[in-house]
């Protein structure tokens, strides 16, 4: 997995493409949900859970499953050659606008770090009469983004460089062409790691009580399928995070206890509904009402 504390700025620079057009949840997310399925291998069958797994191991992103499922809906009815049917996307090939896509932002990207890389070693050749190879340059431009956002840092001789020139380039704004890419490379890791650390990080919401209906709890039971399971595991999770309260009407348990004895009896031999309340693994605490 990626971390924003290793030289690898140039991963996200794929998100630059909301640049100058604003950003939304499912833009951003829809970005890492292509970007991570052009780098799978085909053909392709892979649930939602592990795409956003995978997404989670890839860049430490968490996308919450509904809005993989959105995502994924809307790809399918716009691309013929994506098949998403019961939580699971299926490909045979990637499809054309998946890598048309991903060889656009790998061609700016290559833009962009060359054209930077270049001038700031035309800089330092003026001013220095030294190059710096692109190792050295990488460390350099972290330090330089770590600096913008006050996170802790520890300066080189050639970030401090870096830093004076990046600061001339903008004020000066001589080069629209430098500007820009500096513009787009800055842009695309602040808003990484504006996802990373800063968005998943959000204020906790202590003491809300949410009602569990039978739906459901019959989809944590694995009645509907994994995928479902997975959905409210998800939930159940973030509950936990929020040290939050899940209340189980009388209704809900009179409901459930007739699900048991019609679908799920013959599964088990020995099940009953009050295992719902052995979710004390979760340290979750369920209110009867």
């Amino acid at each position: 997995m990626f971390s924003i504390d290793d030289e690898n700025y140039q991963e996200f620079h794929f998100l630059s493409s909301c640049y100058g057009e604003g950003i939304t949840d499912e833009k951003i997310y829809s970005l890492f949900v292509t970007k991570v399925i052009s780098e799978l291998q085909t053909p392709i069958s892979i649930s939602i859970s592990n795409l956003g797994k995978h997404i989670l191991n890839r860049y430490g992103i968490e996308i919450p499953p509904t809005f993989i499922k959105e995502i994924l809906i809307n790809m399918s009815r716009l691309q013929k050659d994506v098949f998403f049917k019961k939580d699971t996307l299926s490909l045979k090939v990637i499809p054309s606008f998946i890598i048309d896509c991903t060889k656009e932002q790998q061609e700016k990207l290559d833009y962009d770090s060359s054209l930077i890389f270049n001038e700031f070693n035309r800089h330092l050749n003026i001013t220095k009469n030294i190059k710096i190879n692109i190792r050295d340059f990488n460390l350099a431009f972290m330090v330089y983004c770590k600096m913008i956002l006050k996170q802790e840092f520890v300066h080189t001789n050639t970030s401090k460089i870096m830093t004076d020139w990046i600061y001339l380039a903008y004020y000066k704004k001589d080069n629209s062409d430098l500007v820009r890419a500096l513009d787009r490379m800055i842009y695309s890791w602040l808003l990484y790691t504006y996802y990373y650390s800063i968005k998943r990080s959000q204020k906790k919401l202590y003491g809300f009580q949410i009602v569990f209906d039978t739906n459901v709890i019959a989809y944590l039971l694995n009645i509907n399928g994994n995928e479902r399971k997975y959905y409210v595991e998800y939930l159940l999770n973030k509950i936990k995070a929020n040290n939050c309260t899940i209340i189980i009407n009388s209704f809900t348990i009179k409901e459930l206890n007739n699900l048991a004895l019609q679908e799920i009896w013959w599964k088990t031999g020995n099940f009953s509904i009050f295992k719902v309340w052995k979710l004390q693994n979760l340290q979750t605490s369920f209110t009867r009402t």
